[in-house]
């Protein structure tokens, strides 16, 4: 838990202001969370309900940090990359 508080601490410029500090210590604690309740889908047990929350709220909470979802790279096929049409 403590690596993500210091990944998420990082991307908002590695000194985070104390309401930062409050949101970054909630959402390694959601992250957390989720964590255990991905371990519990294995046996069926999963709260739909309490799942949506946790993943609505840790991405509230990112969205409030600042945090940006990492850009996908387009698939492309070979062709594209030679610079040659097929």
């Amino acid at each position: 838990m403590r690596r993500v508080e210091a990944e998420l601490a990082a991307r908002v410029g590695g000194s985070p202001s104390f309401t930062q500090q409050l949101l970054i210590r909630r959402a390694a604690k959601a992250m957390l969370r989720l964590e255990l309740l991905d371990a519990r889908t294995k046996d069926g047990s999963l709260s739909g309900r309490e799942y949506g929350a946790l993943t609505n709220g840790l991405r509230l909470m990112l969205r409030e940090l600042g945090v940006k979802a990492a850009a996908e790279k387009p698939k492309t096929s070979g062709a594209i990359h030679e610079g040659k049409d097929r």
